[in-house]
């Protein structure tokens, strides 16, 4: 499953993005992280909340900032610009 969705210069389309998890994800993580990306298409908002809990509940976690500064930087929370 992908994490999330990216435009990169000179291709038509968003391309998936996959991530190899770490170590320290749980199932239970990773099926809340996966939820929160399937849900970015449809709510960026709500993606964002979600995001946001989760990364408070792991505040060392650079991943999670990471992908959370992504949401924050798509318009709709489904595609982040990369180039």
């Amino acid at each position: 499953m992908a994490l999330g969705n990216i435009a990169i210069r000179g291709r038509d389309a968003p391309q998936a993005v996959f991530t190899p998890w770490p170590v320290d994800y749980d199932e239970q993580l990773r099926m809340r992280l996966h939820a929160v990306m399937a849900g970015a298409d449809g709510s960026a908002e709500a993606a964002r909340r979600q995001i946001a809990q989760l990364v408070a509940e792991r505040p060392g976690d650079a991943i999670l900032a990471r992908l959370a500064a992504r949401l924050d930087a798509a318009a709709d929370g489904s595609v982040a610009a990369m180039s």
